[in-house]
């Protein structure tokens, strides 16, 4: 299927023999003469203004050229069906009276599309939607299906195939970015258990044990603790000393130290060349003798 687009629309025009309706209406097809092969008029708009949207009692929709000063294509496809028009006109002057398609009210020249049941809507998403809104902008795909005859007056009758409608952008659901990552709840550390007991080796009198399993007498060590203020009848207790870990000195003495390997120490050898103090001190002596002598 062929769809005119930018294009030029002065392929000649043919009428199709005539249908009728019933005793007043009667319907003329039109086809397009391209490229040697009769093909339907379909052509595709740039952007055109909608200003009443859709018409529900009458089913059309009015398309309007009032952008033509801003856009050339707009202009060029305004040109192109006034001169459709002007070819219908011609070759059936003298037997019908043409009605102009476009007609001139305060949005400039309008041209009204017929809404069938085949027609869809689209926006700039390709999403389908339900119709053209009104008060809006976009491009659409007619269709010249022929004319309507009624006595001596004859109408265009322009189809509207699918239009593509210049929505406002809708988003339903929140949909701001934050610049920062949502971070999960902090979740408190662990409790650190309590520390274990000290055990009695850290006790006020740990350095006591110490002193009796090193081998110093319990007498002196009684002493000590007097003389610091501590009460010798703690020492005195089964729990806080263990016999089998003191240290006497009849112990150290039976300690015996295995003889290791012998380490040998080698002496580098002496440079004799090189007179040691001795040697000097000998060779003044001799030449102190020597000058007595003389």
């Amino acid at each position: 299927m062929k769809v005119f687009h930018n294009e030029s629309l002065r392929s000649p025009l043919r009428l199709e023999c005539k249908q009728r309706f019933s005793n007043e209406f009667s319907f003329i097809p039109i086809k397009c003469l391209f490229e040697g092969k009769k093909i339907p008029l379909i052509i595709q708009t740039p952007q055109l203004f909608v200003p009443y949207g859709v018409d529900p009692e009458k089913n059309t929709v009015c398309i309007s050229f009032q952008n033509k000063e801003n856009d050339r294509h707009t202009q060029r496809l305004l040109n192109d069906l006034n001169h459709i028009y002007e070819t219908i006109s011609t070759n059936l002057t003298g037997t019908y009276r043409v009605n102009h398609f476009l007609k001139e009210n305060i949005y400039a020249e309008c041209l009204q599309l017929k809404v069938t049941d085949k027609t869809h809507h689209f926006n700039t998403l390709k999403e389908p939607i339900d119709r053209a809104s009104s008060f809006s902008y976009g491009c659409f795909i007619i269709h010249l299906s022929g004319l309507w005859n009624q006595g001596r007056d004859v109408w265009f009758r322009w189809n509207i195939i699918q239009s593509r409608i210049d929505e406002s952008i809708e988003i339903p659901d929140y949909a701001f970015e934050t610049n920062h990552t949502t971070r999960p709840p902090l979740v408190p550390p662990p409790l650190v258990p309590p520390p274990p007991p000290l055990p009695p080796s850290f006790s006020k009198i740990s350095k006591y044990h110490s002193m009796i399993k090193m081998g110093v007498p319990k007498d002196a060590v009684l002493q000590k603790m007097q003389q610091d203020g501590v009460n010798p009848e703690k020492i005195n207790a089964k729990a806080d000393v263990d016999d089998k870990n003191i240290i006497t000195p009849d112990m150290l003495k039976r300690v015996s130290l295995k003889k290791g390997r012998e380490i040998l120490r080698i002496t580098p050898e002496r440079d004799n060349r090189i007179p040691t103090k001795d040697d000097l001190n000998n060779a003044l002596k001799n030449l102190k003798s020597v000058e007595k002598q003389y």
